[in-house]
């Protein structure tokens, strides 16, 4: 089963930050890998991000909650290891 994909407001200027072709990577693996296999090829965050998962691509991270009855990612935060965790996501 291959999850729909949504971006939360916000996306586009986290994308805004990264260069061009590794933004289309990102969002490649976002929609067509993490999309088949939300939960396996993700780690559930706690703390401040507790029931937020992450999906790390080299040293990205894409922040994300799964709806499984509505069979839906929604991706709140795509950024650097280093800056993605300094908020929290609302």
């Amino acid at each position: 089963m291959v999850y729909k994909v949504s971006y939360a407001d916000g996306i586009e200027k986290d994308l805004a930050h990264l260069d061009k072709p590794l933004r289309e990577k990102i969002v490649n693996k976002i929609e067509g890998y993490l999309a088949r296999d939300p939960q396996g090829l993700g780690k559930p965050l706690t703390g401040i991000f507790k029931g937020f998962w992450r999906y790390r691509f080299n040293d990205y991270r894409v922040i994300y909650r799964i709806a499984p009855k509505e069979i839906l990612i929604t991706v709140f935060r795509i950024g650097h290891r280093r800056n993605v965790y300094s908020k929290p996501v609302n």
